[in-house]
């Protein structure tokens, strides 16, 4: 791998995306200037990994490995961010009960493939809107992420990102810290739908009315 090649390529794609190098380093918390080093000493793969994740190109688009840049948007830019804020605790995830809304979300109508084989499901405000992961299992039990974008609530859902193998490192981050309240979650969930079932499926019943007994009659039971 050329490091020339490398920072030569990561000017390229700040000018596209028309941000500065020291924009750039700041988002990544690396130090200032340290990217125009990278021409003499290469960095580690990690550093290279985050800033490949950071515009939504390949490692080896980013190297100079293949032909051109692909013409993708902000995705990548905006999952790196949304991961790196969400680590920082700058940006607050709390688990989403599709059988109880919370009061900011009670007046929309989920999609259907938000329950559909659910196996959990997050959510995080910003501005009017929030952004929604979802969490489901394939009939062969294959784990699908989904990450769906709600611009305010007079808006429709769109699913910004279906690949599973890029929402992973964010998902990984919330399922421990959400496994608890999510199972309890579940099984109240369960519990409620258990009772509603049986209460609409059972039968009237006559109550039994024992007649009084004068104060000689002697008793039978």
């Amino acid at each position: 791998m050329d490091g020339s090649i490398l920072t030569e390529n990561i000017r390229r794609l700040c000018k596209k995306n028309k941000i500065s190098i020291s924009k750039l380093e700041a988002d990544l918390f690396l130090s200032s200037g340290l990217i125009s080093r990278w021409s003499k000493n290469m960095p580690s793969l990690d550093k290279i990994a985050d800033i490949a994740d950071y515009f939504g190109v390949s490692i080896d688009e980013l190297a100079g490995r293949s032909g051109s840049f692909s013409n993708g948007n902000n995705t990548g830019r905006f999952l790196h961010l949304l991961y790196q804020q969400s680590t920082y605790a700058e940006t607050i995830w709390e688990v989403l009960n599709p059988q109880s809304l919370p009061k900011e979300l009670s007046d929309i109508t989920l999609p259907k493939n938000f329950t559909d084989n659910l196996y959990g499901c997050y959510y995080t405000g910003y501005q009017n809107g929030f952004f929604i992961l979802t969490a489901s299992h394939t009939s062969d039990s294959v784990l699908k992420l989904a990450l769906y974008v709600l611009p305010d609530i007079y808006s429709c859902f769109d699913c910004v990102c279906a690949d599973t193998g890029r929402l992973t490192r964010l998902y990984e981050f919330l399922e421990p810290r959400f496994r608890v309240q999510l199972n309890t979650m579940k099984t109240n969930n369960m519990i409620s739908s258990y009772i509603q079932e049986n209460i609409s499926a059972e039968p009237a019943r006559e109550d039994k009315i024992t007649p009084m007994r004068g104060a000689g009659e002697a008793s039978n039971y």
